[in-house]
């Protein structure tokens, strides 16, 4: 079974062992997760990690390689068939300096603002993993990539490249 991946702002959004917002309620979201979800033209961008996760730390490091530093990197994985089967999508292109990376790529489309919703809440309810991947562990899943000649190092943040041997 492949998982879809979306890099999230912030893990404890989606936390439901919190208790930083007792007035929630039992099945609620706050509304932050939202910010999570950031579409263009109704679009939400995802990419397809395969069922042993073999590539995982490759995307990490492919989206991380395009921030302005390295830091935490929080994320979700959700089983793909629990998308495919309430959601469109479309196979495109992804923009990261890994162009392999790119290829694993995959928008869930026609997203209206109700549908979004409805996909936060499945995105919480089917989450296979809500994960942090501390700043060290950062740097060395992007010292890999660059090491294994993953990344164009053209396309890296400026700031991200100096960080690294």
């Amino acid at each position: 079974m492949a998982f879809l991946f979306r890099g999230i702002g912030n893990k404890a959004w989606w936390d439901k062992s919190r208790d930083d917002f007792p007035w929630l309620g039992e099945n609620e979201l706050i509304s932050d997760v939202l910010k999570s979800l950031g579409t263009v033209d109704g679009s939400l961008s995802t990419y397809v990690i395969r069922d042993d996760k073999s590539n995982l730390d490759r995307v990490i490091a492919a989206l991380a390689s395009g921030r302005t530093k390295i830091e935490n990197f929080d994320y979700l994985l959700v089983p793909w068939d629990v998308i495919r089967t309430n959601f469109l999508s479309d196979n495109s292109l992804g923009k990261t300096p890994d162009a392999k990376v790119n290829e694993w790529h995959l928008d869930i489309v026609h997203l209206t603002p109700t549908k979004l919703f409805h996909l936060s809440y499945i995105l919480n309810n089917h989450k296979e993993s809500l994960c942090r991947l501390l700043k060290p562990d950062v740097k060395s899943v992007l010292q890999t990539s660059k090491d294994s000649e993953f990344l164009d190092m053209s396309k890296v943040s400026a700031k991200v490249a100096n960080a690294l041997d």
